[in-house]
């Protein structure tokens, strides 16, 4: 895990934010003293303005309601320069925990961030 690399190394400014699971459960338990904040994301949190240097969401907007909000607030999050590191894979399965409203938004939250952002990797990095 990404936060158990960063807080081994010593790093304190950082926070994890995770859809409401037993992994974020976990992380609370386990690293709480290791993190700054641990947030579970529902899609009414504000992440603050120009607060990250780099902001990561791999394989979780896919399990959301509203992915375009809340990239739109990660952004808004992003500190000028800033790095965004993104993984929102498409998916056909919603059987699961996957949501159909979060693959009806893909596009557009793609196309929110390559219109705010430089676009280094297409569906993969971008910079503020």
């Amino acid at each position: 895990m990404l936060v158990h690399y960063l807080a081994r190394k010593g790093y304190r400014a950082v926070d994890l934010a995770d859809i409401p699971s037993s992994t974020i459960e976990f992380v609370r338990k386990a690293m709480s003293g290791m993190l700054a904040r641990i947030i579970t994301v529902t899609g009414s949190e504000d992440f603050g303005t120009e607060r990250y240097a780099v902001i990561v969401s791999l394989e979780c907007l896919e399990h959301t309601f509203e992915p375009l909000l809340i990239v739109q607030k990660l952004v808004r999050a992003l500190r000028g320069g800033g790095l965004f590191v993104i993984s929102f894979p498409i998916e056909d399965d919603f059987s699961a925990s996957h949501i159909r409203e979060a693959q009806e938004q893909r596009d557009a939250t793609f196309a929110f961030l390559k219109g705010s952002c430089e676009e280094i990797v297409p569906y993969r990095l971008y910079r503020k």
